[in-house]
């Protein structure tokens, strides 16, 4: 099974923007209006060589939608076996993700708003970005390979597919 790096937090924090920034194509759809992602997108995503499954969750919030209820009932478990989280929060929704353990990343998006930056230094988060412009993305590219591959095994020098892994 490959290695899954859930992307979670709050809706309209930009989950699916930084997934299709990544990509560089429109993967999952993106919208002002809380609650559009419904379902888990996931993703083979090279991060330097990495392959990893990307999965965009939907935001957790409590909702008196059924079916995005239902969603991000589904999504809590997806989130829970990943093997690492990357939460990602905005000025908008600096509430912080159920599901951040030690060891998964922080990120603060919307770094072109005013508060993101003293909302990164609050958070303790190394990681302010823009998922739509990309600024900042590629720290947290490799942040997330650098939890995931062992430092005297980074100059492996091929692709890591963990396909096969049992």
């Amino acid at each position: 099974m490959p290695i899954r790096v859930a992307i979670v937090g709050r809706p309209n924090v930009g989950k699916s923007t930084l997934l299709n920034y990544i990509l560089g194509r429109e993967a999952a759809l993106v919208s002002s209006e809380a609650g559009t992602t419904r379902d888990r997108v996931g993703a083979k995503v090279d991060i330097g060589g990495l392959i990893v499954n990307w999965i965009d969750t939907p935001g957790h919030r409590t909702t008196e939608d059924s079916i995005e209820r239902e969603a991000i009932k589904q999504s809590s478990a997806v989130i829970r076996s990943a093997d690492i989280r990357i939460c990602l929060m905005a000025p908008d929704a600096s509430e912080s993700s159920p599901f951040f353990q030690p060891g998964d990343i922080l990120v603060v998006n919307k770094s072109d708003t005013p508060s993101a930056a003293s909302l990164a230094a609050a958070q303790g988060s190394s990681h302010l970005i823009s998922a739509l412009s990309g600024n900042g993305v590629e720290a947290v590219l490799e942040d997330v390979k650098n939890s995931l591959i062992a430092p005297e095994d980074l100059n492996f020098g091929f692709r890591w597919d963990f396909l096969g892994r049992m």
